[in-house]
């Protein structure tokens, strides 16, 4: 999104083109028709590895940023970029950790917090 919006140098339609770009990306269409026009993502063919890939649902994400980053405070751009950037540390160091079973053959993760 960020480089879309970086690169649209001016031009709304396009700006526009390249959003709509993204969502054919993540519904995994990389060549597409608009119009008469036909465009493709930027990237080369993706493996069948790359195709497969799973994305950390968003709220993954946004359940343990509150933690470091509550909505009712504000905060500078550096304050935000380094309290997502401790939200990603904590994901990648609980991500890794064994499911755990209780007695009833329910999955659990235990997530330790700093």
């Amino acid at each position: 999104m960020w480089f879309s919006s970086a690169t649209y140098h001016g031009n709304s339609e396009e700006l526009k083109r390249r959003w709509v770009s993204i969502l054919h990306h993540v519904l995994d269409i990389h060549t597409w028709t608009e119009g008469e026009q036909e465009y493709h993502c930027l990237h080369g063919p993706l493996t069948l590895q790359q195709r497969r890939k799973k994305f950390v649902p968003l709220r993954c994400i946004t359940a343990p940023l509150l933690k470091y980053a509550p909505k009712r405070q504000t905060f500078s751009y550096m304050g935000m970029k380094e309290q997502g950037q401790l939200t990603i540390l904590e994901h990648n160091e609980n991500i890794v950790k064994r499911q755990q079973a209780t007695t009833s053959t329910r999955y659990y993760i235990c997530i330790r917090h700093n």
